[in-house]
Formats: C-alpha cells, structure tokens, sequence
C-alpha cells in the first residue's frame, strides 16, 4: 500500500519481461519495460505550405497522452479568418507534441475526423487527416477527385471553417 506517488529513476521503468509471449504468431519483442507517460495540450495553427502565412484561431483546444511511442491526439479547431495576407497552399494543420516516426510505413498515420464544418467543399465531400512520417503537422484530404482523395487547399478551408479530430501515432 502507497500513501505517495511511485517515483522511479530516471531511466527506469515497469519490467513485463516475465510475461511470456505465448500467442500463435507473435512477433519478436523489443522492450518490456513501461518507462515513459505523460499528458498534456498542444497548440494548433493551420498555415498555408506555400505561403506559410497562418490562418487565426477562434478555438484550438487539443490533447495528448503519450505512453510509450504511442501517442494518442484529440482536438476542437475553430477559424475566425483566414488570415491577412491570407494563406495559399495545401493545408497544414501544425503543431503536433511530438514529430512522427519511423520514416516508413509505420509512421503513417490516418488520423479520425468526426465533424468537419463550414469549409468551403463539395456536397458530400468528407474530410480525412493524414500523418506523414517524420513530420509535425497533418495534412486534411477531401474526398473530391474520381481517384479518392486530394489534400485539401486552403481556398477550401473558410474563414469560419473547423474540425474535430481523434488518432493515434507512433514516434521514432
């Protein structure tokens, strides 16, 4: 019985090492021990990959929880203009707490878009994220192309346009 917190020195960790990996078709183990949590905000802005200019945030409340190299990511995106000059390019939704990782494909990430408001596209159209490895920023896709998806420009992200979105990444 604890009437504190457990502290553990720095580098050190809870050991599962003497659980056995019993399972048909396990894959090989890499580490066992549980030495990394942690729970916070990030601050998100989307910019213009062009220009590079922001748009300005009305609301960006975002989460994360961090255990291990899985990161866990959730947030409300509101804009109230599209900024002055005003952003051109794809959209970049920036700001990520940690840069993904590893650079091939288990660094990529699709991140779940729940509500996608006021942005300026096609009927029907649903919005997507994506993460790219090694990056700290999330590209929105729409789905407006015969092909399936294209990354959103900002001429489609309106002046009182957001988001909400939940995921999971992996970091290096």
């Amino acid at each position: 019985t604890f009437t504190g917190d457990l502290i553990m020195a720095d580098g050190k960790g809870i050991d599962f090492s003497a659980n056995t990996d019993d399972e048909i078709g396990a894959g090989s183990v890499s580490a066992e021990i549980l030495d990394d949590y942690e729970e916070g905000t990030w601050n998100a802005y989307i910019s213009g990959e062009t220009s590079g200019h922001s748009m300005t945030m009305s609301n960006a409340v975002c989460q994360y929880t961090k255990i291990g190299r899985t990161v866990h990511i959730s947030g409300y995106i509101d804009v109230s203009s599209i900024g002055n000059p005003a952003a051109t390019g794809n959209v970049r939704i920036s700001g990520l707490p940690f840069t993904s990782g590893p650079a091939n494909a288990q660094g990529n990430s699709a991140i779940c878009v729940g509500k996608a408001f006021n942005l300026s596209i096609g009927e029907g159209d649903s919005v997507t994220l994506t993460l790219t490895h090694s990056q700290t920023y999330m590209n929105p896709h729409t789905s407006d192309t015969t092909a399936g998806t294209s990354i959103m420009q900002t001429g489609e992200w309106s002046a009182d346009g957001g988001i909400v979105f939940s995921g999971t990444y992996l970091v290096p």
